[in-house]
């Protein structure tokens, strides 16, 4: 059980801001190499690869084709058209895959549409975050999901220059555009204290053991309990920007807060699982901020019998916890501060299974998987 922290200077890559185009050109996928990579490209009228119509994450990785088959049935679009790269559903990974090329629309047709390039579906549906997300970069054009195939008769591509693509850093250039679009220049309100929960989503979804009560010791110490999927884009910003002192449970919130943290402000996230995602801790390192501290006061994790990793739920040491918030200065040893009862650990563990199924220590999740394995085989 450790506080490690986030200090010093950012790394930050090196990428110039490019565009090409307008090109005319096609928008073609092609055959699934493995779950993960696919051939995709955009190819000029001669049917060459255009520059920066990639994608490389760890949720899909593109490659040209060096044959490419032009269906006889292409769509053509007329309008400009800006390629944005990869969307995929969650809130975190369209921060971290879907919009390090928009910094490009500021320099390109007002009536320019984006086009985003799908993992799986295009079913508009599935990607409720992305217009959230646009609105709050003050982004009004119109967007496109789609593998394609189309013919644009204007096509753009620009540079990535942030997210996946660099492990979670990004560059100067997108750092200054994303200031743009959420000055970092108001007020912080002395004082103000958040705690940024993940109870709201429910006992079923990755989580640590009996936040709520966790909520009611921070209450105590006069944090604000602020659970954003309840709040625009926009008043996520503000909050966050607002706070004198801020403690996060871990989750996607921090992709977010990491484009618009401020030097001064005291920080700290509450593990759920024992390490921080190398994504959130190299984007949190990606620019100039406060000193961010990690606090691991895990005592023990448990999986419920689903295959997905993510979905673990963490027993914390209250005690040690309350140490490290001590320790950083967060919060007041002189305001009581009590342990939840093996009773209320035990209950809020089981909360997301149904009562013949048990939650799986990590020994027996590894036999679970095994398990899966070798029906595979047999199937």
């Amino acid at each position: 059980m450790t506080t490690t922290a986030i200090t010093g200077e950012p790394f930050i890559t090196t990428t110039p801001p490019e565009i090409s185009g307008p090109h005319s050109g096609f928008y073609l996928s092609g055959d699934d190499i493995n779950r993960n990579h696919r051939r995709f490209g955009l190819y000029d009228k001669q049917l060459n690869a255009l520059p920066n119509s990639d994608v490389i994450s760890a949720q899909l990785m593109t490659t040209s084709q060096a044959q490419v088959d032009v269906p006889t049935d292409v769509k053509t679009i007329s309008d400009p058209v800006l390629f944005a790269g990869l969307i995929t559903e969650q809130f975190g990974h369209i921060l971290l895959n879907s919009i390090g090329r928009l910094w490009a629309l500021s320099n390109l047709p007002e009536n320019t549409r984006i086009v985003f390039l799908p993992k799986r579906k295009s079913n508009r549906k599935l990607y409720p975050h992305i217009q959230p997300i646009l609105d709050a970069f003050g982004i009004k054009n119109e967007f496109i999901i789609s593998k394609g195939p189309f013919f644009f008769e204007e096509i753009y591509t620009s540079a990535d220059l942030f997210g996946e693509r660099f492990s979670g850093y990004g560059t100067k250039h997108f750092f200054e555009w994303i200031d743009q679009k959420f000055p970092t220049k108001g007020p912080v309100i002395k004082g103000r204290k958040i705690y940024v929960t993940r109870s709201n989503f429910g006992p079923k979804y990755g989580r640590f053991a009996c936040e709520e009560h966790l909520e009611k010791l921070l209450q105590a110490q006069g944090y604000e309990v602020f659970a954003p999927e309840q709040h625009s884009i926009t008043k996520q910003v503000q909050t966050f920007q607002s706070a004198e002192k801020l403690i996060f449970a871990e989750s996607s919130s921090l992709h977010l807060y990491s484009l618009i943290c401020r030097r001064f402000q005291q920080v700290a996230i509450i593990n759920r699982r024992e390490k921080l995602p190398d994504l959130i801790s190299n984007q949190l390192y990606s620019r100039p901020g406060p000193r961010i501290s990690i606090i691991n006061s895990i005592s023990d994790i448990y999986w419920p019998p689903i295959r997905s990793d993510h979905l673990s739920v963490s027993l914390l040491d209250f005690n040690t916890l309350h140490e490290r918030l001590v320790a950083e200065a967060l919060i007041d040893p002189k305001i009581a501060w009590a342990s939840p009862s093996q009773e209320e650990q035990e209950r809020s563990l089981r909360a997301g299974v149904l009562p013949d199924q048990k939650m799986l220590n990590a020994d027996e999740r590894s036999e679970f998987l095994a398990e899966i394995r070798r029906n595979r085989k047999k199937a």
